[in-house]
Parts: C-alpha cells; sequence; structure tokens
C-alpha cells in the first residue's frame, strides 16, 4: 500500500468539505438569484438593461484592480513554502490600481456613451465592485488555508445583506436603479469590513517594493486570464446593450445572470480541491496520489454539471416565466438554450484545477484568447441579426470550445507529470 502524505485528503473529509463549502456557496447563489429576480422585476426590462448596462461595463474594467492576483494568491498561499505577507502585497496593489481604475471608469463613459451612463450610478458601481474586489482577496487567502467554514460565512454574510437591501426598496415601492445600486455597494462595503474582522490580517509586516512588483510580473498570465474571461462573460451583455437596446439586455442578462450564479457551486469544488493538489505536489512526485485526486475531482464535477444542468434545462423555463411574468417571455427560452453550459463549466472547472496546480496558467490563456475575441466577432455578426437569442447561442458554442482546449492544455499537463518534466 502507498503511504498517504500528510496533504492527502480522504474522500470523507473532501465530501464533508464540499457539503459544507458546496451547500453554503449554493445558498449564497441562490440569494443573489432571487436578488436578480427581485431586481429585474422591480425595474423592469428598460429599468434593468439601464442598472446591468453599467455593472458590466465596470466589472468588465475590474481587472485592471484585479490583475489575476486572487487566483495567485489563492495558489501561492496553498503552497506549504509560501512566503509571509503576500496578502498584504495584493491588498497594497489592488489600493493603487483601483484608484486610477476609480476615476477613468467614473469619467469617460458617461462623456463618450451619454445617452448610455451616468456618473452617478457608475460611481456606486464603482465603489461596490472595488470593496467587492478587496473581499474577494480575503476570501482567496481564507479558501488557500482551507478555513472553508470562514470563507462560507464572509460569502452568507455577503449575500443575505445584498438580498435584504432589495427586499428593502422593493417594500418601499421604489424602482429607480441608482437606489437599487446604492443598496447593493453599502451591503458589499459592510460585507468586507465583516471579512476583515474575521480574517484578521496582520498589517505588521512590512511591504516593500521589490515585493510589489514580484506580485504584478506573476500575477501577469492570472492577469490576462482574467480580462479573456470577463471579455467571454460580460460582452455579451454589453454588446447587446450597445447593438440591440437596453430592452434586449435587460431580457438576456436575466438568464444569462442565473446560469452565472451557479458556477458557485463547480466553483466550489475547485477551490475545495485546488489547495490539496498544490499540496500533493509540492510534498510528494506520488503520481497515484495525483490520479486519484484528480478522479474524485473529476468526478465530483461532472455529477454537478449533469445535475445543474439537467434542473436549469428541465425547470428553469417555466419558473423564471412565472417569477417575471409576461414582459419576460423570451428570458425563460434563452435559460434552456444557455443550460448545457453548466456541464461545460463544472468540467471546465476540473481541467482549470490541475492546470494552476501545475503553474501553467500561460499555457491557459491561449484557448481562452480564442474563445473571447471569437466570440467578441460573433456576437458582433449575430446580434444584429438574432438578438438576444444569438448571444445565447455564442456562449453556448464558446464554452464548449473552451472545453477542448482546456483537456488538451490538462491532458499534456499530466504526461509532462508523468515524465517528471512539470
Amino acid at each position: 500500500m502507498i503511504a498517504r502524505s500528510h496533504s492527502m485528503p480522504t474522500l470523507s473529509e473532501l465530501v464533508t468539505k464540499l457539503t459544507l463549502f458546496g451547500g453554503s456557496n449554493g445558498l449564497a447563489q441562490f440569494m443573489m438569484a432571487v436578488n436578480t429576480i427581485i431586481v429585474a422585476r422591480a425595474l423592469g426590462p428598460e429599468g434593468y438593461g439601464f442598472f446591468i448596462s453599467s455593472y458590466s461595463l465596470v466589472t468588465l474594467s475590474s481587472f485592471l484592480v484585479n490583475w489575476g492576483m486572487d487566483v495567485w494568491l489563492l495558489r501561492e498561499a496553498s503552497n506549504i513554502n509560501s512566503v509571509p505577507g503576500i496578502l498584504l502585497n495584493v491588498l497594497q496593489l489592488k489600493a493603487i490600481f483601483g484608484t486610477g481604475w476609480g476615476i477613468l471608469m467614473v469619467l469617460l463613459p458617461p462623456l463618450l456613451f451619454r445617452d448610455h451612463f451616468t456618473f452617478s450610478l457608475l460611481l456606486v458601481c464603482v465603489v461596490d465592485v472595488w470593496s467587492d474586489s478587496i473581499m474577494n482577496t480575503f476570501l482567496a487567502f481564507s479558501n488557500a488555508k482551507k478555513r472553508l467554514r470562514q470563507s462560507s460565512k464572509i460569502i452568507l454574510v455577503s449575500r443575505v445583506l445584498r438580498l435584504g437591501g432589495a427586499c428593502g426598496l422593493v417594500l418601499f415601492g421604489i424602482n429607480n436603479p441608482l437606489f437599487y445600486a446604492i443598496a447593493r455597494a453599502s451591503a458589499t462595503f459592510l460585507s468586507l469590513y465583516f471579512a476583515i474582522r474575521m480574517v484578521k490580517p496582520s498589517f505588521a509586516i512590512m511591504v516593500s517594493r521589490d515585493s510589489l512588483i514580484y506580485t504584478w510580473k506573476q500575477s501577469i498570465p492570472y492577469a490576462l486570464s482574467e480580462l479573456l474571461a470577463l471579455i467571454y462573460l460580460q460582452a455579451d451583455v454589453t454588446l447587446l446593450a450597445l447593438l440591440a437596446g437596453k430592452s434586449a439586455a435587460g431580457v438576456y442578462s436575466p438568464a444569462s445572470s442565473l446560469i452565472n450564479a451557479l458556477f458557485v457551486i463547480p466553483n466550489a469544488v475547485y477551490l475545495t480541491f485546488l489547495p490539496h493538489m498544490v499540496d500533493s505536489l509540492s510534498t510528494t512526485s506520488n503520481l497515484d496520489e495525483n490520479k486519484k485526486l484528480l478522479g474524485w475531482l473529476f468526478t465530483f464535477q461532472v455529477l454537478v454539471g449533469v445535475v445543474l444542468a439537467l434542473i436549469v434545462g428541465l425547470l428553469g423555463k417555466p419558473v423564471l416565466e412565472f417569477l417575471l411574468l409576461k414582459d419576460y417571455s423570451m428570458t425563460g427560452q434563452i435559460l434552456t438554450i444557455l443550460s448545457p453550459i453548466l456541464l461545460f463549466k463544472a468540467i471546465n472547472f476540473g481541467f482549470v484545477t490541475w492546470i494552476v496546480a501545475i503553474g501553467w496558467q500561460k499555457r491557459r490563456v491561449f484557448p481562452q484568447a480564442v474563445v473571447a475575441f471569437g466570440g467578441f466577432l460573433a456576437n458582433l455578426w449575430f446580434i444584429p441579426s438574432f438578438g438576444s437569442l444569438g448571444a445565447a447561442w455564442v456562449y453556448v458554442v464558446g464554452e464548449g470550445i473552451l472545453m477542448v482546449g482546456y483537456g488538451l492544455v490538462a491532458w499534456r499537463g499530466w504526461q509532462r507529470n508523468k515524465e517528471g518534466k512539470l
């Protein structure tokens, strides 16, 4: 029998962690899905399109603040040999980047697209997205240290506050997009304060200029990956708003937002397995151990993907049509079209876990670039003719192509690992 290294979890331990972390994340995203429906119904297609267009633009540009540093931090802090102070490096860089990014995002869009964006709404969106970015850094550090219970509490508090704010506005009969953005930003800021109290970072460590530059350089492949992912996930809503009108974006966005919200479940599997995978690779060269972890990983991911795709594909349309009424009759049809993405995405998270663990992030960028820019061009072609349905099919095909690309990279990485050349 092959001895198990100290970093190798048992199957029962992984099931327990996934039940806790996946359950809490699933509940949190259920609340976000309810929040999306409440806000969309309160604002209507026109108002929700105006609201979501601003958030999509700000979120799309937020890679300038994030710079892929959260994924880099998740991998590096998972290593038992990680150096102290990397959390503070990321926080300080986000503060620096966030200042310049925030000023640009508040001032430029209203000047360039006066009919689509307003100064006040963009300002609130910037505060919300920046606060959420900082909170995600604390979550990445907590996950890397395998403090899944702590991460679950932070996520749940954030979602409860957001949902509570939206419900409060509905009860008062408010249908102004700006007030919903203010409520969301306030909830995120309070959640950030809670995360700081939970994680209790040490600010006594001195951060040097060289360490900041090192962090920035090491994060470049992750930044490129994050930019491409954002283009892939957010460009369709932005292009719909610009090419087909805010109503088209308002009809499409609830369906795509609900699909994207469900990614949190396969993402929970990814966040649970990645620290153990990094530990395994850094403490042992046992191929059987790596193979066992990968086998468990893909078993969980495929099961999650199949179950989610079937539930959304069969039940999503009637449920959504009941909740959003006749103004969103096409949204249910779009949701059914998008449902296979949940299986593709779950498998992709499995491939990405291995790719990131072995340090092949740079090789992940190529298939992402093909899909992101190919999808962008495809949306420019299909949206003017087919509207939101065209954007939906572009999204599905793109995710399938990405799965093939990631699979090829992951397989090559496994072959190199077997040969001892990683």
